[in-house]
């Protein structure tokens, strides 16, 4: 249980985090494209991560 927890909340804070900078950098540019590509991005990290640190056999 403890470890889909951290598993799922890896995920969560690539989202967030990759997102909120791709906000703010919309806010800053005044563009519309860089908060979905920072979710993109912060999900495919945080997937990346999970599998890093989960992915191996122990």
């Amino acid at each position: 249980m403890e470890q889909g927890i951290q598993i799922v909340s890896i995920l969560i804070a690539g989202v967030i985090f990759y997102g909120g900078v791709g906000w703010l950098l919309d806010r800053w540019l005044g563009t519309m494209f860089w908060t979905p590509c920072g979710i993109i991005v912060g999900t495919a990290l945080g997937v990346y991560w999970v599998v890093k640190k989960y992915g191996q056999a122990r």
